[in-house]
């Protein structure tokens, strides 16, 4: 899951960077989940300034879950799929 999250970031990225739009991009794969607080706030930070950018929704919170909950983790997955769905479909991907 990772990796695939990070490649579709990395997309994002490369997609509107050859259209000479920059934004916020963390190497979000070389995470380092002794702390998992830092990488959900780096995946918010870059989900934000995507949405900014594309004029998309806004993130939900992603850094406002439990992952040790099975159902806040379900529910962050369930969500966060849909950020990127409309974030590809909003690209042309």
């Amino acid at each position: 899951m990772l990796f695939e999250n990070q490649m579709q970031h990395q997309l994002f990225f490369d997609v509107l960077a050859d259209q000479n739009i920059l934004t916020t991009f963390y190497p979000l794969g070389d995470a380092d989940f002794t702390d998992l607080d830092d990488w959900l706030l780096l995946h918010y930070n870059q989900h934000l300034s995507l949405s900014e950018t594309l004029g998309t929704a806004s993130p939900f919170e992603l850094i406002d879950t439990d992952w040790n909950q099975e159902d806040d983790f379900n529910d962050w997955t369930q969500a966060h799929l849909l950020l990127h769905q409309e974030l590809a479909a909003t690209l042309g991907l």
